[in-house]
């Protein structure tokens, strides 16, 4: 991928986008916006679509990747603690609005993966036999592999393998592998290897609960403008969503489409600003 394409998170429609959404509403409205594709999430319409037709209503030049649902983070704290896995998927209010009991979403990604070819991002390293091509999301050695080993798992197939850099939790990722001063020469190393950048948001009061898939830091513009000016022209994927958006512009029920237009028009501007 030579050039850069600007795409949105399925969970920027979230809550409402997750139960009254289907997968054609969301990339039409991706497409409105001016955005390249979507980054799909198995939610419960996701997963129907699947099951009831065998591939997504949303029109396949639009579906350029998938993410692995949020309730494996609950089953791999309860496998960690040796606790009931089915028990642990459900452990605060958040947790009603994910996706269906991940065995299904596992089931239903792997299906969308046969059909549309396209990577499928995890935060687990246990979880990337799962799919090819894989990404594999950073944000701590705890996920299953440190930064050393990361490199030899990547040149050993790096058209199936690749990395996915959040900009909200490179630094952490960075700062736990204990190479933190050597962020320019970790950055190069990686980036034949980068298969998205994930630009996101950050809760100023977010839950610690909620987030299990590392420290959310306060330098995610500031990460998007290095990722950028050293040279990485690839897929960026817009994660401006609930739960971790202060004022989030959809709930359950309502939803401010004029401001979302606004609020996301805006921010392909900036990216764009910080790739020129």
């Amino acid at each position: 991928m030579n050039r850069l394409k600007i795409c949105m998170s399925h969970r920027c429609v979230f809550p409402k986008g997750a139960f009254f959404y289907s997968t054609e509403k969301v990339a039409e409205l991706a497409r409105e916006i001016g955005y390249d594709g979507v980054e799909f999430l198995p939610t419960w319409t996701f997963v129907w679509e699947i099951n009831c037709y065998g591939k997504l209503l949303a029109p396949e030049s639009m579906v350029v990747s998938g993410h692995r649902d949020w309730r494996l983070d609950r089953v791999m704290e309860a496998r960690k603690k040796g606790k009931s896995r089915l028990l642990a998927e459900i452990k605060n209010k958040y947790d009603w609005v994910s996706p269906p009991p991940s065995s299904q979403c596992l089931r239903a990604l792997r299906r969308f993966q046969n059909v549309y070819k396209v990577p499928v991002s995890t935060q687990w390293f246990y979880d990337t036999v799962n799919f090819s091509p894989v990404m594999l999301e950073l944000w701590s050695p705890e996920q299953g592999i440190d930064y050393n080993n990361l490199l030899i798992w990547l040149k050993g197939d790096p058209k199936g393998r690749g990395v996915v850099l959040d900009t909200a939790k490179f630094t952490s990722w960075l700062k736990e592998n204990r190479i933190e001063d050597q962020k320019v020469k970790v950055f190069k190393n990686l980036l034949p290897h980068i298969f998205e950048v994930h630009y996101r948001s950050k809760k100023r009061n977010l839950i610690k609960s909620m987030n299990l898939g590392g420290e959310l830091r306060d330098d995610s513009e500031e990460n998007l403008k290095f990722i950028l000016r050293n040279g990485f022209r690839g897929r960026i994927v817009v994660e401006f969503g609930w739960p971790d958006l202060d004022d989030s512009l959809f709930g359950l029920f309502r939803e401010d489409l004029g401001a979302f237009k606004r609020l996301h028009t805006k921010l392909i501007s900036f990216i764009l600003s910080c790739a020129s």
